[in-house]
């Protein structure tokens, strides 16, 4: 099933997994590494494979956020992988700092408890003095099961790491925000947390875009994409939390229509009916004596006629619907 571009792969523990249809260019990429690194089909499968168990890990990282939201008692929509990573999407913010502090952790902490499993597996494999030589002979010579954990445990690592950069859209920036938020108010620590992920971009952009000759760093494209993601994801998380609040005091009395047309149950659907939905944006209140008793929609009508073929004595009662949400002025 296609959702947004991406197709629904799997349902982990009743959380629907998707992946985006750019996810496949990642696929490519790591195909053609391999086959320049190693030669051959059989390198182009081990890029693949890479590829494969770092978004494994990204998965898992995601299910981590995702399991500790539903156990929080809030819906999550699914988890999707991206080229750039991965995303659990959730239906409602936490509404308290701690339960965004507990969603914000469950992630890194995945990685890094996948890390301590593949450290202890490889150091039965290798002596922990030699990780790093062993780690750097492999980008030389043929994969081998002990250099594959070890490229795991980095992977892990590096994952853990960079989500726990205090800067949004990371995780590390949430966690900063709900620290905050606990001692101060929450578009407050919003605001410092989106400044302080803002200044860090910047410095990465200026590496990215001219590199740090004193520590021998050299410039880096990747570094420039992922500061002007992180930003992007700031800004518009300080103004998501501005429109949020924004909107938190405003009521519905406030910002409703109060005059607007309705309609009767026994009214006939007409093409001058049909012209009137379009005109009240699609729905029309069907009141009796100054009560609601239901709602015409552009869509229930399409659906009806469709079903009643041309009968001219379709009632707006055939056509209308009788469940809908009610929402009170104040």
């Amino acid at each position: 099933m296609w959702h947004n571009g991406a197709i629904r792969v799997a349902r982990l523990g009743g959380i629907a997994v998707d992946i985006h249809l750019t996810f496949g260019l990642v696929i490519l990429w790591g195909a053609w590494q391999g086959w320049l690194q190693y030669g051959g089909l059989p390198g182009a499968a081990y890029g693949i494979l890479a590829i494969l168990l770092l978004f494994l890990c990204v998965l898992l990282h995601e299910l981590g956020h995702a399991r500790q939201a539903r156990a929080l008692g809030l819906v999550v929509r699914r988890v999707v992988l991206l080229p750039i990573g991965g995303l659990a999407s959730l239906e409602t913010y936490p509404a308290y700092p701690r339960h965004e502090l507990m969603i914000a952790l469950a992630g890194p902490l995945v990685n890094l408890g996948l890390a301590f499993l593949t450290g202890v597996l490889v150091s039965f494999l290798i002596p922990p003095g030699a990780w790093g030589k062993h780690l750097l002979l492999s980008f030389f010579s043929a994969p081998t099961f002990s250099s594959i954990l070890l490229y795991l445990l980095a992977a892990n690592v590096i994952l853990f790491l960079f989500n726990m950069l205090p800067a949004f859209p990371m995780d590390g920036g949430r966690v900063l925000r709900a620290g905050l938020a606990l001692v101060l108010d929450y578009e407050v620590a919003t605001r410092i947390a989106a400044w302080l992920g803002r200044l860090m971009a910047v410095g990465m952009a200026i590496i990215g875009a001219v590199g740090w000759p004193p520590a021998g760093v050299p410039p880096s494209p990747a570094m420039l994409v992922i500061a002007i993601v992180i930003f992007l994801g700031a800004r518009h998380e300080e103004l998501y939390v501005r429109r949020q609040r924004a909107l938190v005091r405003v009521e519905v009395g406030d910002i409703c229509q109060r005059s607007v047309e309705t309609t009767a149950p026994w009214q006939v659907v007409t093409t001058g009916l049909i012209r009137k939905l379009f005109r009240y944006e699609g729905a029309m209140p069907v009141v009796v004596d100054g009560r609601l008793v239901g709602l015409l929609t552009y869509q229930d009508v399409q659906r009806g006629m469709r079903r009643y073929n041309s009968n001219s004595k379709v009632t707006v009662a055939h056509l209308m619907r009788t469940e809908f949400p009610v929402l009170k002025l104040r």
